[in-house]
């Protein structure tokens, strides 16, 4: 029997890396707030930084879209993405990706979308494994995981471009 509750404690799991940031930042100021100097006031200022930037990437992570109970897996490995699902799938590079956008359709299913020189992957962000997109994109020059937070609160069907590769991106703004 635990004592925490099954739904507690996947909240605490989500919300882990940047309680963890809070408490490294928290440790860094009080060591160089309250030891009057010498080398762990200069080290706590280090590690409150370090603390501070851990816990900023645990909140932009905790407010990425996760799930393990829809359809499909996902697997990010050797920089590929693949998708094994009853119905579909596939296998995307990340090296030849044009673009990464993130669809609102209609009864409120959310799908990731890659678009690449392998074609198109559609992957719902439910399924399991989707919390590893969130390093896959961080690995992306110029992903905007604000957009990422638009998309998940949107109640209409849209189109979020999360990420498009620079080149696409100049040639596009020259059409138009």
């Amino acid at each position: 029997m635990s004592v925490i509750r099954p739904e507690a404690a996947t909240v605490l799991a989500r919300w882990s890396e940047a309680m963890i940031g809070a408490a490294v930042c928290a440790l860094g100021l009080y060591w160089a707030l309250f030891t009057g100097g010498g080398l762990l006031h200069w080290i706590g200022y280090f590690i409150a930084v370090l603390g501070a930037f851990l816990c900023a990437s645990g909140i932009r992570r905790a407010r990425f879209p996760q799930g393990d109970d829809g359809p499909g897996i996902v697997q990010i490995n050797e920089r590929q993405i693949s998708y094994f699902a009853p119905e579909g799938g596939g296998i995307v590079s990340v090296d030849t990706l044009w673009r990464v956008t993130l669809d609102v359709r209609l009864r409120q299913q959310v799908v990731w979308t890659f678009v690449g020189e392998d074609g198109v992957l559609s992957i719902p962000v439910d399924a399991a494994g989707t919390d590893k997109i969130f390093d896959m994109l961080s690995a992306l020059p110029g992903a905007d995981f604000e957009e990422v937070t638009r998309a998940m609160s949107a109640t209409e069907p849209h189109s979020y471009v999360i990420w498009r590769k620079p080149a696409v991106q100049s040639s596009v703004a020259t059409l138009h």
